[in-house]
């Protein structure tokens, strides 16, 4: 795409270099590499059956989304990253988005309609509980093993900051920091540019830096000892920048997929002998709702929880939360420190 979008400049032409490099660095690494994944799963569609991908027309769309659902590879919840990548490729180019408008609307469902038809209805992404994230910090708290620690910090970690797997897992030790204050947290996200960050921080709680007492800092705490000592054994302390690799890991030059996020719920899951209630699943995505959801049921306000959990759009939250998850203990526990005190209770402090 890039080589497409610079091809009426020359090499050598001034400032071409640099320019390129500018529209690169606009887009995360991740997404750039599931952008150009996925469509060139679109030109691949379209060379295979002698069509444009580039301007594409909307009836190409369609027929790629029949294909698709033909090659019964893609689940209906997985298609908008597929349509996405082919917008932002003409989008790029200053071309008319084809994936998007009535008619891409009416296919989409349709897809999604033959799918249960066909398949059988698939179980709901839902969100994690927050009953189901104490138990994991609870076992994670209680475990020596590392490998059993960083799988339930990593999960017990991304549902307290509303983290997506895919950011989550591609945070740096350096963002990460636990002091007298909490745990802090310097924001990652796909939708946060670089140079703004701000840090978030997430206190101790009733147990105190001294105490730790049950609560996410106590657990991460726990994981950044082991693993910094693991790591120290190899002489490679400083050499350590992502969060959650571990000496022991397999493919050490090779980045963490998000994929891994879902192998360590499921085994967390076995762990405490925990199953989704029927027609409901819990997966790599389900921490970001889990999070949010359980917020808002003790009442923390959706403004805050936008902000908490680096959403650009407003609107975007009410996708992600369930309201009526009712507030249960566990859920204060995680985010009682983003509920405002009223008027009231600011009289008596």
């Amino acid at each position: 795409m890039m080589a497409t979008l610079f091809a009426s400049l020359a090499p050598d032409t001034p400032g071409a270099e640099t320019a390129r490099r500018l529209v690169a660095a606009g887009r995360r690494e991740s997404t750039v590499a599931s952008y150009n994944g996925k469509f060139q799963r679109f030109v691949t569609f379209c060379t295979m059956a002698g069509l444009c991908p580039l301007p594409a027309k909307l009836a190409t769309v369609l027929a790629y989304l029949g294909w698709l659902s033909e090659e019964d590879m893609v689940h209906h919840t997985s298609l908008q990253p597929y349509l996405t990548s082919i917008n932002s490729a003409h989008k790029d180019l200053g071309f008319e988005a084809p994936a998007e408008g009535r008619v891409i609307t009416l296919a989409r469902k349709g897809f999604g309609e033959i799918e249960a038809a066909e398949r059988g209805v698939q179980p709901a992404h839902t969100a994690l509980p927050a009953r189901v994230v104490k138990q994991i910090l609870i076992m994670g708290l209680a475990s020596c093993d590392i490998l059993v620690v960083r799988r339930c910090a990593a999960i017990v970690f991304l549902f307290a900051f509303f983290a997506r797997a895919d950011s989550g897992v591609i945070s740096l030790r350096s963002d990460v920091t636990v002091s007298e204050q909490g745990l802090e947290f310097v924001e990652n996200g796909k939708n946060l540019e670089r140079m703004r960050p701000a840090t978030l921080v997430l206190p101790w709680g009733s147990g105190g830096a001294s105490g730790g007492g049950l609560s996410v800092p106590a657990l991460m705490q726990r994981y950044l000892r082991l693993a910094d000592a693991a790591w120290a054994t190899r002489g490679q302390a400083r050499a350590v920048r992502e969060l959650w690799r571990l000496p022991s890991d397999p493919r050490p030059k090779t980045p963490l997929s998000s994929d891994i996020i879902g192998t360590w719920l499921v085994q967390c899951l076995g762990d405490c002998g925990v199953t989704p209630p029927l027609g409901q699943a819990w997966t790599r995505h389900s921490m970001r709702s889990g999070g949010a959801t359980a917020a808002l049921a003790i009442g923390v306000d959706p403004f805050t929880i936008a902000r908490w959990g680096v959403w650009k759009s407003f609107n975007s939250v009410m996708l992600y939360v369930d309201p009526l998850v009712r507030g249960c203990e566990a859920a204060a526990l995680f985010f009682r420190h983003l509920l405002k005190p009223t008027a009231e209770q600011w009289e008596l402090l």
